[in-house]
């Protein structure tokens, strides 16, 4: 369990921070959270650092409600899931099998809202990714740095970045507008929580040059 969580809590981490590598300040205001509730299935990337012994998610489904005020998180490892609750400053692990959740730490200060505040970017151009059009940033922020293809409608569809020795990348194979219901972005009635187990991720330190 402690190592399952451990996988989910860095994978959140990623998740929290891809959006944020791509304000789009240069033509109007920023779009770094989606206009509509969406779905994307994303391919990782074998760039991107697992823990040690830990096996990489091959895909990630991730659904967003309009404004990115909710989101899931399901990677492609089984049936757990995460659940972000950003009004509620809230992380949930939610483990089906079990028929448990567990709450993880969430750090308001790494919310890709609040870190693209400081972010530095160089527009690079145009890409279509699982047939939607995005623009290409470079972006360099104060903890390390890294690239983002966004739609005008701010959905993420390419993303990968570095902070210290963690790197992550993922690109998008399906885009679905479908709404999402309010129950999948909500944890199950009637689960059992538990106390997260003590135990240590990587810290994050100044990107190296």
């Amino acid at each position: 369990m402690t190592r399952r969580a451990a996988l989910f809590s860095l994978f959140a981490a990623a998740m929290l921070a891809a959006p944020a590598a791509a304000p789009a300040w240069a033509e109007g205001p920023p779009r770094i959270q989606p206009t509509r509730d969406v779905t994307v299935t994303y391919r990782v990337l074998s760039t991107t650092t697992t823990p040690a012994g830990m096996p990489r998610p091959t895909s990630l489904r991730i659904s967003f409600a309009a404004g990115g005020s909710r989101v899931r998180v399901e990677p492609g490892l089984g049936p757990m899931y995460l659940l972000l609750d950003r009004p509620a400053r809230r992380l949930t692990l939610v483990m089906p099998p079990q028929h448990s959740l567990m709450d993880l730490p969430y750090d308001p200060s790494r919310d890709p809202q609040r870190l693209a505040e400081d972010a530095r970017f160089t527009r690079r151009g145009e890409a279509t990714i699982a047939g939607l059009r995005c623009t290409e940033w470079d972006v360099q922020t104060r903890d390390g740095k890294g690239s983002a293809c966004l739609t005008t409608d701010g959905v993420l569809l390419q993303g990968s970045g570095a902070v210290s020795q963690q790197q992550g990348a993922i690109e998008a194979t399906d885009v679905s507008y479908a709404p999402i219901p309010p129950d999948a972005l909500a944890p199950p009635p009637g689960f059992q929580h538990m106390e997260m187990p003590q135990f240590r991720l990587p810290q994050s330190g100044p990107a190296r040059p």
